[in-house]
């Protein structure tokens, strides 16, 4: 059975980038309960091998970004999110906590970041 972690196949300039991104996310949270949902959140493992277990690991990853971000009033976040991970869990959640200020940058700054990786890949 695959299964992706966060940190996975990343160069050390990406996990310095995430460091300094969590960072960020933690002073914006301002507690250590939000120290630990975070730190949820990089440890989840999403198992896509196996469709329902799939559905469970996204449904309990949303609800971790719920809980780690506090009142998410953006419900669309959520269900475009559940969408999207079985594309890249790992440039969603990286893109989620650097962009967590606005929404539209999330969205934005995710489809950026697929497509300038998506060339690279070709």
């Amino acid at each position: 059975m695959k299964v992706h972690t966060f940190m996975d196949g990343k160069n050390e300039e990406f996990k310095n980038s995430y460091t300094r991104a969590k960072s960020l996310a933690l002073k914006r949270f301002g507690s250590e309960n939000r120290e630990n949902e975070i730190d949820k959140l990089v440890n989840f493992r999403i198992r896509s091998s196996d469709p329902e277990k799939f559905n469970r690991d996204a449904q309990k990853f949303r609800n971790l970004i719920e809980e780690a971000h506090g009142d998410v009033r953006e419900k669309e976040f959520l269900h475009r999110l559940g969408g999207m991970l079985r594309g890249d869990l790992q440039t969603i959640f990286f893109t989620y906590i650097v962009s967590i200020d606005s929404y539209d940058k999330i969205v934005s700054n995710l489809f950026q970041y697929i497509n300038i990786n998506s060339l690279l890949n070709e």
